[in-house]
């Protein structure tokens, strides 16, 4: 009985191993021809990714048959995207890739809901902003990066309270989408702000200009598309840490991630936390009152590929404390120098005080994708709980 069960497990297995498909070849510097062994390869489709050996091979299967999209890439090069298709027989495909280095022109991968082109082949102008970006120009928000783009600018009446604005347009004509999802939470007042940060982002896609066919009629202006952070590559845990502060407002911002995947499960964790005293103007010689925040977030992930494609389910939670700057607290005095008023002794309160917004935000995430031959099919549902409190001065409302 036991050699019937052990001859059964046998063929199961060869069985399996023998209706795989394999991807293999090497990836190498176009102009040195030397292998580019810290590359990263991610199979789209599959949420999945892998690293070369140290001579710049690789090799990975793939079950299931369909069209697959496969992204190259490697700091200080272009990236590169190749298209495979397997069908009903099995197959073995070789790919010989070759990276050039990346001087002034960047040959982004772009990412939408329904294409996944190099920056050349689209129809609409795309801005990407990747997370280093992000990391290295600081701020209060993502906003303060993202208005920075050519054609872009913001709505700003205080700390994280900033709309973006596409070529004039702003407000519900710009879209916001996070995790292939619309993002829609008091998109419409000017005193809101976008409503997302930096934790579990990879990088930031700007569409300038109408989208209205991909996404709805509230992208008539464009789209701000937060895309999430990839997968660590197969057989690996990768973690980073990575803090901030900054001297105008003695603030602080701390973000930290981990992240796993082996051949069938893929996870992540990312937490992120801020806290920043009023600003300074004119040389440090005036404190903008009120204009202080506290903001502390987590993002979580787990998703497995299978021969049918994948599945991924993400949670989201963030809460924000930050302050209304009250004009009546900013006065002139009598040679006509702004002054504050504010009875604050401390030279950077970090206690929120009313007037202050309290946002508390939830949104989980199922991202699926289906294989079915030369066609996929990409399921996103989305729930999201947002709760924004307005907390005036006559309520006597402190939030340390």
């Amino acid at each position: 009985m036991i050699r019937l069960l052990f001859l059964l497990v046998t063929l199961v297995t060869s069985q399996s191993s023998l209706s795989q498909n394999i991807v293999k070849g090497n990836i190498t510097d176009v102009e040195s021809n030397s292998p580019l062994s810290s590359s990263y390869i991610f199979i789209t489709e599959l949420n999945k990714g892998t690293i070369p050996n140290e001579d710049g091979s690789f090799e990975f299967s793939i079950l299931g048959n369909g069209t697959y999209h496969i992204q190259f890439s490697h700091l200080g090069y272009e990236t590169k995207l190749e298209t495979i298709t397997f069908e009903n027989e099995l197959k073995e495909i070789s790919l010989n890739i070759q990276l050039k280095k990346r001087l002034v022109e960047i040959n982004e991968v772009v990412v939408t809901s329904s294409y996944i082109n190099l920056q050349e082949n689209n129809t609409y102008e795309v801005e990407v902003i990747d997370k280093d970006d992000i990391q290295r120009n600081g701020g209060f928000s993502v906003m303060d990066i993202i208005n920075k783009v050519p054609g872009v600018d913001a709505t700003t009446t205080g700390p994280m309270v900033n709309r973006p604005v596409i070529r004039g347009l702003s407000s519900n004509r710009v879209l916001t989408v996070s995790d292939g999802a619309r993002f829609e939470t008091q998109q419409w007042d000017d005193e809101h702000g976008i409503g997302i940060n930096e934790a579990g982002i990879d990088k930031i896609e700007i569409i300038k200009g109408p989208a209205s066919l991909l996404y709805g009629s509230e992208a008539m202006g464009g789209v701000i598309n937060f895309i999430k952070s990839k997968p660590a590559p197969v057989g690996t845990i990768k973690g980073n840490v990575m803090s901030q502060m900054s001297t105008n407002n003695l603030g602080w911002r701390a973000l930290a991630n981990v992240d796993g995947a082996n051949e069938k499960i893929n996870w992540g964790f990312s937490g992120l936390g801020k806290l920043f005293s009023d600003y300074f103007i004119d040389n440090q010689s005036f404190r903008v009152p009120n204009t202080r925040l506290l903001e502390y977030g987590a993002k979580t992930y787990i998703g497995t590929n299978k021969k049918w494609g994948s599945t991924n389910l993400t949670y989201t939670f963030n809460q924000a404390f930050y302050g209304i700057l009250d004009g009546k607290d900013i006065v002139k005095d009598a040679n006509g120098n702004i002054i504050n008023t504010d009875e604050e002794k401390e030279k950077y309160p970090f206690e929120i005080e009313a007037p202050f917004h309290s946002v508390v935000d939830n949104r989980l995430t199922s991202s699926t994708t289906l294989l079915a031959g030369k066609s996929k099919f990409d399921i996103i549902l989305n729930y999201q709980n947002n709760h924004r409190a307005e907390n005036e001065e006559l309520a006597g409302v402190k939030k340390g």
